[in-house]
């Protein structure tokens, strides 16, 4: 994403990345460090519209006051990426209500 914005014309001055998260919630975590950093009051979470529910609830969990936009999924890829979504919030709720050690 990042070459893409760059490629678009956003100046590379302006774009962040985090290039160490592997999971959502690490990816709020560094995202949000960054943002703070700046002055950043209020995140908005950009991801795609099935991934976008559980992210907010993972920004919820850690205490971020976010806003989110969710970017259309295309019909080809939905059912693959809806269904792997519900398995993830399987995940995210043994996680958050069961407390299982799950990474």
């Amino acid at each position: 994403m990042r070459s893409l914005l760059i490629a678009e014309g956003v100046p590379q001055e302006h774009v962040f990345s985090d290039p160490v998260s592997v999971n959502t919630r690490q990816n709020l975590d560094n995202a949000w460090a960054i943002l703070s950093e700046l002055g950043c009051k209020r995140p908005v979470v950009v991801t795609s519209d099935y991934h976008l529910p559980r992210a907010m609830a993972l920004a919820e969990d850690e205490g971020l006051d976010a806003t989110g936009v969710g970017a259309r999924t295309l019909p080809q890829y939905w059912l693959k990426n809806y269904g792997r979504e519900g398995l993830s919030w399987i995940k995210y709720w043994m996680q958050k209500y069961l407390h299982l050690p799950l990474e």
